[in-house]
């Protein structure tokens, strides 16, 4: 036997394991390293070994117990040789874990505790987990100095630690994420008891104080089952994609439109054609960045249920970008900031809070509104854009260029969305008074949002969208930091469960860089189109991600005929006013070198 792989015998002792059936002989060297390496126990995964041991080995503990008194408090007492120093001190990593624990009524043992001291993420507080000195009256340190366990349970634990924990019931136990969402339900449950079981938007809310029945939610990348009944607690089943199916789909929305960008920056001169391609990328750019957003958000909300921590997220993300980018930006011009821009960025005030109103409507939104009042009353937005910069062409530069062209082929397009919306609400009609009336507000103030920044984007020329940028995200983290400060202690809880998730914090990053970048190129296309045919696109991402759902997620609760058919109209009318709009600015754009010459001639 080679001295790596050698017996561990006590010095002073060669007496073995009487208990065959609890020790099954002596362990080795190499497994005994092997159970009380540092990198071997993954955090998550050493918690549910520690209640799979917990729940299914309260005997075996017992005789572990005696064991170990002998070893480590008898009269031959192991003093030398390879010994357990170095262990982390308690509380030092997996605290949120072992809380949960200790919140359900789960005695941790001592003695686990002690030969677990050395797994990265198990220690957890010393009121949790007593110390040696509950077993020893003598000097505590030499249990941690035990050179031989002659138990095969310490590897049966290890095992179990690294295998998927199993209940009663031989099904698969709940993960961190799916008893951290159980208990918020729980928690909301006991504030507010809700009778409504209507569907919601998809990703956005679930009747979550109260489950009478089996209910489920589905998102892009997320798929959640809830079963609960009255008096009893909430269980909670969730399928999440992988991460590289998460990163797949966003490079396959956002390279072919970065590949369309190095193509103008770098494959065309000046000219019609290179502005041409501007406004079809910039469109492009508002659609995928919105499709971006919709479909991280909707998993997201399933799998945190705390939307306003995303929108914090969100903003400080938003805020961040933007002064990065004016960083960059005064650098590579060495530009210094000027009293006109920033008086400038204090006219920009206004739209910044109407940002803000907007992001907030669109909570109360997803937690009050079906999807057939959101999709009806969220269609009759761009008719109540186009109305009103037609009504008041001058307070709107493209508006103003725009009244006499409001041909009835836009007219036409924008009555195609709303007849679309309308066959698809009318396949499940799911109408109230507060859905309404939130779904009204929400479109007002969408509309009243854009035609603000569109009417100010015109006047304020000399301030940096990315300066726009970060005066807005700062603005949105005071109302977001203030409506989710209720529940501070139940984001940090689940905070620490977020990060130590891939998929997770893929999409939080992938929400927060689809959300700034996003609005970057909103403004852009704000400056050099109308605020409807903004709103038109943001309509059209919108039914796009239904539409996937269909086609790549098998959404099943979109894919009756009708409702299929409604959906299709609803796109084609937004893409034919779209088509419109660009045939409109191409028109205009062939004048302008003839009314260019005309005013030079005249001169």
């Amino acid at each position: 036997m080679s001295d790596g792989d050698r017996m561990l015998e006590p010095e002073g002792s060669a007496a073995r394991c009487e208990d065959e059936e609890l020790c099954g002989g002596q362990m080795s060297e190499v497994q005994f390293r092997l159970l009380f390496n540092e990198d071997a126990c993954a955090t998550e995964k050493t918690a549910e070994g520690l209640r799979a041991f917990i729940s299914d080995t309260n005997k075996l503990e017992a005789a572990l117990r005696q064991k170990i008194q002998a070893l480590a408090c008898g009269p031959n007492r192991f003093t030398h040789g390879w010994s357990l120093r170095g262990a982390p001190q308690w509380g030092e990593v997996d605290s949120a874990a072992m809380a949960r624990l200790q919140a359900r009524g789960v005695q941790i043992p001592g003695i686990l505790c002690a030969m677990l001291m050395a797994c990265r993420g198990v220690a957890a507080s010393t009121a949790t987990c007593p110390t040696a000195s509950h077993f020893c009256d003598g000097d505590p340190s030499h249990l941690m100095q035990v050179t031989s366990l002659r138990s095969n349970a310490a590897i049966g634990l290890f095992r179990a630690a690294r295998a998927p924990l199993k209940n009663a019931s031989g099904e698969p136990a709940p993960t961190d994420i799916e008893q951290h969402l159980a208990e918020q339900i729980e928690s909301k449950k006991s504030e507010k008891d809700k009778t409504s079981t209507r569907k919601q938007w998809p990703g956005t809310s679930v009747n979550d104080t109260k489950l009478n029945a089996t209910g489920e939610e589905t998102a892009p990348f997320v798929h959640a089952e809830y079963q609960g009944a009255k008096g009893k607690s909430v269980e909670v089943k969730v399928e999440i994609a992988t991460a590289s199916e998460i990163v797949s789909i966003y490079l396959l929305l956002f390279v072919p439109l970065l590949m369309g960008w190095v193509y103008y920056w770098y494959g065309l001169t000046t000219g019609l054609g290179q502005d041409a391609l501007y406004q079809l990328l910039i469109q492009l750019s508002v659609g995928a960045t919105s499709i971006g957003n919709v479909i991280a958000n909707q998993s997201l909300c399933i799998l945190t249920r705390e939307p306003m921590a995303l929108t914090f997220l969100q903003a400080a993300g938003l805020c961040l970008a933007g002064l990065l980018v004016s960083a960059m930006s005064a650098c590579h011009k060495r530009q210094n900031v000027t009293r006109h821009a920033l008086a400038g960025l204090c006219k920009w005030t206004p739209a910044a809070v109407a940002f803000c109103a907007y992001q907030l409507a669109d909570h109360f939104l997803s937690n009050n509104s079906s999807i057939s009042e959101r999709t009806i009353v969220g269609n009759l937005g761009p008719v109540v854009g186009l109305a009103a910069e037609l009504t008041m062409p001058s307070m709107f530069v493209v508006g103003a260029s725009k009244a006499k062209e409001a041909s009835l082929s836009s007219k036409m397009a924008l009555f195609s969305t709303v007849f679309g919306a309308t066959i698809f609400v009318l396949q499940d009609p799911d109408f109230n008074w507060v859905g309404i009336e939130t779904s009204s507000i929400w479109t007002l103030s969408h509309v009243l949002y854009r035609l603000l920044q569109r009417a100010l984007l015109g006047r304020l020329d000399g301030v940096p969208v990315a300066w726009m940028m970060a005066w807005d995200g700062f603005l949105l983290c005071i109302p977001a930091v203030f409506m989710s400060g209720g529940s501070a202690a139940s984001i940090w809880n689940g905070w620490q469960i977020w990060i130590t998730n891939s998929q997770i914090w893929i999409l939080l990053l992938l929400s927060t860089l689809s959300f700034a970048s996003g609005h970057f190129v909103t403004i852009c296309c704000l400056k050099s189109s109308s605020a409807t045919l903004t709103m038109v696109i943001g309509n059209i991402a919108t039914t796009l991600c239904l539409v996937q759902g269909i086609l790549f997620f098998g959404d099943r609760d979109f894919q009756q005929p009708l409702t299929v058919v409604g959906m299709l109209i609803n796109l084609f009318g937004g893409l034919w006013y779209a088509k419109q709009d660009a045939a409109t600015c191409d028109s205009k754009g062939g004048n302008v070198p003839e009314i260019e010459d005309e005013k030079v001639a005249n001169s």
